[in-house]
């Protein structure tokens, strides 16, 4: 037990001495000098590189002018690496003695051994959901790392990625004023949930030194965990909605047949419903058109007003989505048997996504989840609605232009 207090009490230095880097440093380069120097008081670190990947291929960077990473002027292949691996599996790779590893024949390798390095850790970082690198530190002592300096790695890879995403931002053209205008309203709803958890954590610090108060403390510790998970729900779309932001142009060859798209998140939604009983009804007509839009731009949109339908419907509950093709549009709809939305609250739900209207609808993390298939479907000249019950039950639907070759529309059997 003590050691667990211990290693808890150790996580919990590393990542205060971590958000007073973030804040103190706006350089990038300057900021990962600063990290590495607080993790090597807690990890051993004799190399300490960036990978970054790309196009079938790695290429390495320092992460400190202090330690030596010998030289990686020119770009390894990925294959056959365990940065392979790393983007096939999505989560950190230990090794603990590459003079064992399955990978030693690797020319990525053979440059770690002439540097005498025996142990290594390999971090995914994530632009997305796709691995686009890796922070990888290394050790010239075999079995240097377990799993409490995963845990550390953990924490620093989290810093690491955010700083890297928000230098990579500041690349971007500031002179989009619509897009100003998403990322305030996300900042508006991503604080919002702060303010709870700072008043809680105020009140326990202060009624901790009058008394031990059980019940208080439960209601506390309630509160607090209701509104760290609105908060990583909200941060959950904001990525989603920063990863639409980045793709500013059409891609070239983006046209997708509906059905293997559809055959996917119906996939999806057994997953939910083992986990969020629901009786999911799919009702898919034969030979649907193709459509232009990018295949994962589509997906994004059924599962997140799938995810809504899930929410908004009780247990044992009823989600019925229905696609076909109407003169030259393909439709799909997602109706839910949950509350019915008022045509007032329709109305507040499809407004323009602006700062402006942030407080004026019952339901914020709706209307950011249809802000974000809106801005999608109309991306791709599409158009979405909403069709409220008035008994029970609301239905959230689009359509999309199909290709159309030589007057007829191009189907898939």
């Amino acid at each position: 037990m003590a050691n667990i207090k211990e290693e808890k009490q150790e996580q919990l230095n590393l990542v205060n001495e971590l958000s007073r880097i973030i804040s103190s440093y706006s350089d990038f380069r300057d900021l990962t000098e600063a990290i590495i120097h607080v993790l090597k008081k807690y990890v051993s670190i004799d190399w300490a590189a960036l990978a970054s990947i790309s196009g079938g291929n790695i290429t390495l960077s320092p992460l400190s002018s202090r330690i030596y990473i010998g030289a990686w002027e020119n770009a390894v292949a990925l294959e056959n690496t365990p940065l392979a691996l790393l983007v096939e599996k999505k989560h950190a790779l230990l090794e603990s003695d590459l003079r064992k590893s399955k990978f030693k024949d690797n020319e990525f390798y053979f440059r770690l051994n002439e540097q005498g390095i025996r142990s290594i850790i390999y971090m995914p970082l994530f632009s997305g959901r796709e691995i686009s690198g890796s922070f990888i530190i290394g050790s010239k002592r075999e079995k240097a790392y377990h799993d409490r300096e995963l845990k550390l790695c953990k924490y620093t890879t989290v810093q690491i990625n955010t700083s890297l995403e928000n230098y990579k931002s500041q690349e971007i053209s500031k002179n989009d004023r619509e897009t100003l205008e998403w990322f305030k309203t996300i900042f508006h709803y991503t604080k919002t949930p702060l303010t709870p958890i700072m008043s809680s954590s105020g009140l326990l610090a202060e009624e901790m030194y009058k008394q031990n108060d059980l019940n208080l403390l439960s209601s506390l510790a309630k509160n607090t965990d209701q509104a760290v998970h609105q908060l990583w729900r909200n941060l959950e779309l904001f990525e989603k909605i920063a990863e639409i932001e980045s793709v500013h142009n059409p891609l070239m060859d983006n046209t997708t047949a509906p059905k293997d798209i559809l055959t996917a998140s119906e996939s999806y939604s057994y997953a939910i419903a083992e986990s969020n009983p629901r009786s999911f009804i799919w009702d898919i007509a034969d030979n649907l058109p193709d459509i232009r839009i990018d295949a994962r731009r589509l997906e994004q949109v059924l599962r997140i007003l799938l995810d809504n339908a899930v929410r908004r419907t009780e247990k044992e509950g009823n989600i019925t989505v229905h696609a076909y093709q109407k003169n030259n549009t393909l439709v799909i709809t997602i109706s839910d048997s949950g509350p019915s939305i008022s045509c007032a609250d329709k109305l507040d739900l499809m407004k323009p996504f602006n700062p402006e209207y942030a407080d004026q609808t019952r339901f914020p993390e709706l209307f950011l989840s249809l802000a974000i298939c809106r801005r999608i479907i109309e991306m791709n000249n599409g158009i979405l609605w909403i069709e409220p019950d008035d008994r029970q039950g609301t239905t959230f639907g689009f359509s999309l232009p199909v290709i159309i070759k030589n007057g007829v529309s191009l189907n898939r059997k």
